[in-house]
């Protein structure tokens, strides 16, 4: 299915560093804004490493980290994730620890803005 990319992508963050997961300490990393991409008309952010994509779900608005491999699911409505915001408790999110039993976090996460100033050469 193709995805048009959003229009708008300069506008939103170009990057989010995500800290403060304890059962899987690879989610706590900085996430890149794919601007050819889109999920719920909402951008993805990928992880450095390209295991993890970040996205908002539809119908709550909160914020999803999923696994590379699950990304084709969410897109059709399946919300495969190891991680999810509270979207009612800013900061507050649950995450699938080892057993596979949802644990609640703080979680930092610090949005980083495009940089879209203009070079300007010296008279």
């Amino acid at each position: 299915m193709p995805v048009e990319p959003l229009e708008h992508v300069h506008e939103m963050p170009s990057s989010l560093k995500v800290a403060g997961f304890l059962s899987n300490p690879t989610l706590n990393q900085e996430y890149h804004v794919d601007p050819e991409s889109n999920l719920n008309e909402m951008p993805v952010y990928w992880s450095q490493d390209k295991n993890f994509f970040m996205y908002r779900e539809a119908k709550h608005g909160g914020w999803l980290i999923g696994p590379a491999e699950s990304k084709d699911a969410a897109r059709w409505g399946d919300p495969t994730s190891v991680a999810s915001e509270k979207p009612e408790v800013p900061g507050e999110w649950l995450e699938l620890d080892p057993r596979g039993v949802w644990e609640c976090r703080l979680i930092q996460c610090q949005a980083f803005m495009p940089d879209l100033r203009q070079p300007v050469t010296p008279p």
